[in-house]
């Protein structure tokens, strides 16, 4: 008995040791993990600061840039396309297709569907602030039973915007080349992207079948104003192409050969002669009207070296946006006279269109069109009233039906339907100007 208490006597004193020792070594490692937490917390915040810090710097960085560009403006530079960098333009393909059904049997596109034109656009920058556009193109007509393609370089131009040096003190902007003429709001821009598929009247009297374009240079200023509106001029000096560049008919239109006036015959397509050199100014002024309508009013005139032909035009536009729908309610305005010097007159013209979208994909719109033609011995004049829809899959890729009635210079009626499918590739198929 007195063994077995001596027994349980020692293992109690040889535990007693060794519990303690393992208590400190407990101890020492929850030291350690405590000491691991404060050091991890110090370094967390540590980065915290420096991380608060580069924001705080970054955001001076960008404020003190906005300042800057705010006062200066700051110039387009060019970004990188695909794998190739800085120096690979933006390439794009547009092609129009129509089908022409019309009772002019005059006309060889009659009741057939030809690609109208294919387009091709070269972009890109060849320096911040500098851009290059060249835009060939394929335009296809029917002669009798032949089929007539032409090649036709419609614009080929470099834009400084702005000028480089310069427009750090002047805001001025200055284009080089052959560009369609900035006369009007139809003019300047490509067919492809007009809402409706024929040519208004007025431009098919005074400038063909085609948009006016011209070689030469045209600076561009916005001009600041204490009420803060956009107010831009254009002044341009071109060489004075003349307009004869036609395939004899427009695929509406009649021919009006032989239609005699006084003895003499004249055709409806011949459009402005220039005497010289071209002077071209520009002037538009937008107005808002707060955040859901706007209106825009240019006026344009062009003379050439003699003064001989003398060209004024004058366009209004109001837009008004349905608040938080795709709807949007334009009404836009041109009218142009020509005075070509022979003799004391002038001849007028201009169209008024009514275009409304029906949702994100549809719209609809309505024009009408009176005109005369560039003659001194014809003083009559033509009308058309036209309505057309359009169904956007995408702003590069869409259908449209238009009907057309046209009361023609001999006062014979003529009827159009055109159904007009437009597709591209590339940033130039996009209609930008929505």
């Amino acid at each position: 008995m007195r063994a077995k208490c001596l027994l349980i006597l020692l293992g109690f004193f040889l535990f007693l040791p060794l519990q303690g020792l393992a208590g400190a070594e407990q101890g020492e490692e929850e030291e350690t993990i405590e000491e691991r937490m404060d050091r991890l917390q110090q370094e967390l915040d540590q980065l915290r600061k420096e991380h608060e810090a580069e924001i705080k710097e970054l955001e001076a960085k960008l404020e003190r840039q906005e300042e800057k560009s705010a006062e200066e403006g700051v110039p387009y530079r060019a970004q990188p396309v695909g794998n190739w960098g800085i120096m690979n333009p933006s390439i794009s393909a547009i092609a129009d297709v129509q089908a022409l059904f019309t009772d002019n049997k005059e006309n060889d596109n009659r009741n057939r569907i030809r690609v109208k034109e294919v387009e091709f656009a070269f972009q890109g920058y060849l320096y911040p602030g500098i851009r290059a556009d060249v835009i060939p193109a394929l335009e296809m007509e029917y002669e009798g039973d032949e089929v007539n393609v032409e090649i036709d370089l419609e614009e080929a131009y470099v834009t400084m915007s702005p000028i480089p040096w310069v427009g750090e003190y002047v805001p001025l902007g200055l284009q080089i080349g052959r560009k369609f003429m900035n006369f009007g709001i139809l003019n300047p821009t490509h067919s492809h992207h007009w809402p409706f598929a024929d040519m208004p009247l007025v431009l098919e009297s005074f400038f063909g079948d085609h948009n006016w374009n011209d070689d030469g240079i045209q600076g561009f200023v916005n001009i600041p104003n204490p009420w803060d509106l956009y107010l831009k001029t254009t002044f341009g000096y071109w060489n004075g192409k003349q307009l004869g560049h036609s395939h004899g008919h427009e695929e509406e239109g009649h021919a009006h050969e032989g239609h005699a006036h006084g003895g003499h015959g004249h055709s409806a397509s011949e459009p402005v002669e220039w005497d010289g050199r071209v002077y071209l100014s520009r002037t538009v002024l937008g107005v808002p009207f707060g955040r859901t309508s706007d209106m825009r009013l240019g006026a344009s005139v062009s003379w050439d070296d003699t003064r001989t032909t003398t060209l004024v035009g004058g366009d209004l536009t109001y837009t008004y946006r349905f608040p938080s729908t795709y709807h949007r309610l334009k009404w836009q305005n041109e009218f142009m006279a020509a005075d070509l010097g022979r003799g004391d007159y002038w001849r007028y013209g201009g169209y008024s269109l009514l275009a409304f979208s029906l949702g994100k994909e549809w719209e609809t719109g309505a024009r009408y069109d009176r005109s005369q033609i560039l003659d001194p011995l014809v003083s009559e004049d033509q009308w058309a009233s036209t309505g057309f829809i359009t169904y956007y899959l995408t702003h590069s890729f869409y259908f449209r039906g238009q009907y057309r009635y046209r009361n023609t210079l001999e006062d014979e009626d003529e009827h159009n339907g055109y159904i007009q499918m437009v597709f591209g590739l590339g940033p130039h198929a996009h209609r930008l100007e929505n």
